[in-house]
Protein backbone atom coordinates (compact mmCIF):
# COMPACT_ATOMS: atom_id res chain seq x y z
CA UNK A 1 0.00 0.00 0.00
CA UNK A 2 1.32 3.45 -0.93
CA UNK A 3 1.45 5.92 1.97
CA UNK A 4 -0.83 8.92 1.54
CA UNK A 5 2.11 11.32 1.91
CA UNK A 6 3.73 9.80 -1.19
CA UNK A 7 0.72 10.52 -3.39
CA UNK A 8 0.96 13.80 -5.26
CA UNK A 9 -2.15 15.79 -4.44
CA UNK A 10 -3.95 17.56 -7.21
CA UNK A 11 -3.30 21.28 -7.46
CA UNK A 12 -6.64 22.92 -6.84
CA UNK A 13 -7.39 26.40 -8.17
CA UNK A 14 -7.59 27.72 -4.59
CA UNK A 15 -4.13 26.35 -3.71
CA UNK A 16 -2.71 27.91 -6.86
CA UNK A 17 -4.34 31.29 -6.11
CA UNK A 18 -3.16 31.32 -2.48
CA UNK A 19 0.37 30.30 -3.50
CA UNK A 20 0.45 33.05 -6.09
CA UNK A 21 -0.78 35.62 -3.58
CA UNK A 22 1.78 34.53 -0.94
CA UNK A 23 4.53 34.82 -3.53
CA UNK A 24 3.38 38.30 -4.53
CA UNK A 25 3.06 39.54 -0.94
CA UNK A 26 6.48 38.21 0.10
CA UNK A 27 8.18 39.52 -3.05
CA UNK A 28 6.77 43.01 -2.62
CA UNK A 29 7.56 43.07 1.10
CA UNK A 30 11.20 42.11 0.47
CA UNK A 31 11.52 44.43 -2.54
CA UNK A 32 10.47 47.45 -0.51
CA UNK A 33 13.11 46.62 2.10
CA UNK A 34 10.58 46.42 4.92
CA UNK A 35 12.80 43.83 6.57
CA UNK A 36 16.42 44.75 7.12
CA UNK A 37 19.52 43.42 8.78
CA UNK A 38 22.17 45.44 10.59
CA UNK A 39 24.99 43.64 8.75
CA UNK A 40 23.52 44.11 5.27
CA UNK A 41 20.67 46.61 5.14
CA UNK A 42 19.89 45.92 1.47
CA UNK A 43 19.89 42.11 1.82
CA UNK A 44 16.09 41.80 1.44
CA UNK A 45 16.14 43.48 -1.96
CA UNK A 46 18.66 40.88 -3.20
CA UNK A 47 16.32 37.93 -2.66
CA UNK A 48 13.95 36.71 -5.37
CA UNK A 49 10.97 34.58 -4.42
CA UNK A 50 10.81 32.11 -7.30
CA UNK A 51 7.85 30.00 -6.26
CA UNK A 52 5.48 28.92 -3.51
CA UNK A 53 3.82 25.54 -2.97
CA UNK A 54 0.90 25.29 -0.57
CA UNK A 55 -0.11 22.22 1.40
CA UNK A 56 -3.58 20.78 0.82
CA UNK A 57 -4.91 22.41 4.00
CA UNK A 58 -3.22 25.77 3.19
CA UNK A 59 -1.47 25.77 6.58
CA UNK A 60 2.06 25.25 5.25
CA UNK A 61 3.91 26.99 2.44
CA UNK A 62 7.19 25.98 0.84
CA UNK A 63 8.77 29.22 -0.33
CA UNK A 64 11.47 28.82 -2.99
CA UNK A 65 13.99 31.63 -3.33
CA UNK A 66 17.30 32.52 -4.93
CA UNK A 67 19.86 35.27 -4.59
CA UNK A 68 19.90 37.80 -7.41
CA UNK A 69 23.28 39.17 -6.37
CA UNK A 70 26.52 37.28 -7.00
CA UNK A 71 28.00 38.84 -3.84
CA UNK A 72 25.37 37.18 -1.62
CA UNK A 73 25.21 33.41 -1.35
CA UNK A 74 21.98 31.47 -1.17
CA UNK A 75 22.98 30.26 2.29
CA UNK A 76 23.23 33.87 3.53
CA UNK A 77 19.78 34.53 2.07
CA UNK A 78 18.45 31.42 3.84
CA UNK A 79 19.85 32.63 7.16
CA UNK A 80 18.30 36.07 6.60
CA UNK A 81 14.88 34.62 5.76
CA UNK A 82 14.95 32.23 8.72
CA UNK A 83 15.91 35.11 11.03
CA UNK A 84 12.93 37.17 9.80
CA UNK A 85 10.52 34.25 9.29
CA UNK A 86 8.02 35.44 11.91
CA UNK A 87 7.89 39.01 10.61
CA UNK A 88 7.34 37.70 7.07
CA UNK A 89 4.60 35.34 8.25
CA UNK A 90 2.90 38.16 10.17
CA UNK A 91 2.92 40.29 7.03
CA UNK A 92 1.40 37.46 4.99
CA UNK A 93 -1.30 37.08 7.65
CA UNK A 94 -2.07 40.80 7.59
CA UNK A 95 -2.15 40.94 3.78
CA UNK A 96 -4.11 37.82 2.87
CA UNK A 97 -7.44 36.90 4.38
CA UNK A 98 -7.16 33.24 5.37
CA UNK A 99 -8.49 31.27 8.31
CA UNK A 100 -4.93 30.26 9.25
CA UNK A 101 -1.74 32.06 8.26
CA UNK A 102 0.50 29.46 6.61
CA UNK A 103 3.73 28.39 8.27
CA UNK A 104 6.57 29.44 5.96
CA UNK A 105 9.41 27.07 5.07
CA UNK A 106 12.19 28.58 2.98
CA UNK A 107 14.00 26.41 0.43
CA UNK A 108 16.84 27.38 -1.90
CA UNK A 109 15.79 27.22 -5.55
CA UNK A 110 18.80 25.86 -7.37
CA UNK A 111 17.01 25.16 -10.65
CA UNK A 112 18.95 27.89 -12.51
CA UNK A 113 22.25 26.38 -11.36
CA UNK A 114 21.12 22.92 -12.46
CA UNK A 115 20.00 24.29 -15.83
CA UNK A 116 23.40 25.95 -16.28
CA UNK A 117 25.21 22.67 -15.51
CA UNK A 118 23.05 20.77 -18.01
CA UNK A 119 23.64 23.46 -20.62
CA UNK A 120 27.42 23.20 -20.10
CA UNK A 121 27.29 19.41 -20.45
CA UNK A 122 25.29 19.72 -23.67
CA UNK A 123 27.80 22.25 -25.05
CA UNK A 124 30.67 19.84 -24.26
CA UNK A 125 28.85 17.00 -26.03
CA UNK A 126 28.07 19.19 -29.05
CA UNK A 127 31.71 20.31 -29.38
CA UNK A 128 33.02 16.71 -29.54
Amino acid sequence: MIPESAIKRKETPRRVRVASEVKKVLSEFLLHGAVSDSKRPSMATMIAITGVEMSADLQHAKVFFSSISPQISSEECAEFLEKHKYKLRAHVGASIRLKHTPELRFLIDDSSEKAEKIENILKKIASK
